[in-house]
């Protein structure tokens, strides 16, 4: 498959000069392993499907090889409307670790989300409001500084 962090076997064609300038002036850190860009908003990660050719991270990749081997590889994704640091590995070891790395940092993500959902949803008698919507409500019986401590012991919703 050619999911983020696996390399695709593909031949990418020579980058213009202009793509070589714009690619370079993203980049933001380097060393043996890691490539950091500040990708811009509007330029997505990969294209889109049926949208090979147009221009996007994973097409300035041959601009960012430097003295690598081969391309660096995508091992995190951002919005294409977002801008913001995008690292990519310049390594198979590094994209391997790198990939894992966000994989479990999503999984956590995910499993606070829920948390939190379903805290907020039982705390609101199953109607989805902010934490804080709920505390400052007319039949609150939590003022914001019981939110606040609450929250900064990593407890999620505070209690009725």
């Amino acid at each position: 498959g050619g999911g983020v962090g696996r390399e695709r076997r593909r031949q990418f064609p020579h980058p213009t000069p202009d793509a070589l300038r714009a690619a370079r002036e993203m980049v933001l850190y380097c060393d043996d392993d890691v490539l950091v860009i500040n990708k811009p908003a509007g330029l997505a990660v990969a294209p889109g499907p049926g949208r090979f050719g147009t221009r996007s991270v994973d097409s300035l990749r041959p601009a960012l090889t430097f003295d690598a081997r081969e391309p660096p590889r995508l091992v995190h994704r951002l919005d294409r409307d977002t801008s913001g640091c995008l690292i990519l590995a310049r390594n198979p070891a590094a994209a391997y670790a790198l990939s894992a790395y966000f994989r479990r940092k999503a999984e956590e993500a995910a499993v606070e989300a829920a948390a939190e959902a379903a805290a907020l949803l039982d705390i609101a008698g199953g109607e989805a409001r902010s934490l804080e919507e709920w505390a400052l409500g007319p039949s609150n019986r939590v003022g914001t500084t019981e939110v606040a401590s609450h929250r900064s012991a990593g407890l999620g919703a505070a209690p009725p």
